[in-house]
């Protein structure tokens, strides 16, 4: 399933936040939104998601225009990932992932038996599953990140949306979490698009970069097509700086010109 992203435009007090962006998003990739602090990453993602109304354009998941899908049937197609890891509720690890299965349960509906074996499964894969009987505040916020994945995984969606993932994890999970990604995005077939302020993560996992400034689109990079030539050039002037990529015995390296 594409997402398709066609002349949107958001305000909000007013101010223009995204400006005319046109965007086809396709799975089986890990894709990486990157920008500056207000370039308008958290507002693209949570308009995507249906989150608020833009104030023109349209979305498509697939060829259904997300106007015409309500929330449950939004949820079937997209599962978020969102930077706030508090729930408000003090929730166990194993109850905050059970929720994944709420679009797929009626209001008044439990998981079932598969469905709980499922959400095993997901924990043991994640590498969670002793964690599960401890409440969300007891864990790190590694971990935390962890739980938030699996509950998404057990919305069982085409489409991961991630927002700023990495924040607040340290370097060795970082790395680690971003594995995962790419692993679910390779081998399992899902679409994952989130947002990161670091390049050389992006650069280093990420398949396809789309780079946002002052609420505008300005270039989408396709590593495996494109080359680190063009890639340099467009984060150059996404950050007004010169980036170049240097070679070395594990790949190429960013380098931030002096």
């Amino acid at each position: 399933m594409k997402i398709t992203v066609d002349n949107l435009t958001l305000k909000l007090n007013n101010r223009p936040i995204l400006k005319n962006i046109n965007l086809e998003l396709t799975a089986n990739k890990l894709i990486m939104l990157l920008g500056e602090n207000g370039a308008g990453k958290t507002q693209f993602i949570k308009t995507i998601l249906g989150f608020q109304h833009p104030d023109s354009g349209n979305i498509f998941y697939g060829d259904k225009n997300i106007k015409s899908l309500n929330l449950n049937e939004r949820a079937k197609k997209l599962a978020y990932v969102s930077q706030e890891a508090d729930p408000g509720v003090r929730y166990r690890v194993r109850e905050l992932i059970s929720m994944g299965n709420t679009p797929h349960i009626n209001f008044f509906g439990k998981p079932s038996e598969e469905m709980k074996r499922k959400e095993e499964l997901i924990m043991k894969e994640i590498g969670i599953w002793d964690l599960r009987n401890c409440f969300i505040d007891e864990i790190s916020g590694g971990e935390c990140r962890l739980a938030y994945l699996c509950k998404a995984l057990v919305q069982d969606t085409p489409w991961l949306v991630l927002d700023e993932p990495t924040a607040f994890l340290d370097f060795k999970k970082q790395h680690s979490f971003l594995k995962i990604l790419k692993d679910l995005s390779i081998n399992q077939g899902k679409g994952v698009f989130m947002s990161i302020h670091n390049p050389s993560i992006a650069t280093e996992y990420g398949d396809v970069l789309v780079l946002f400034k002052n609420g505008e689109l300005i270039d989408i990079i396709n590593k495996e097509k494109d080359g680190y030539g063009k890639l340099s050039m467009a984060l150059s002037k996404l950050y007004e700086h010169e980036i170049v990529f240097e070679d070395t015995s594990k790949g190429k390296v960013l380098i931030w010109k002096e």
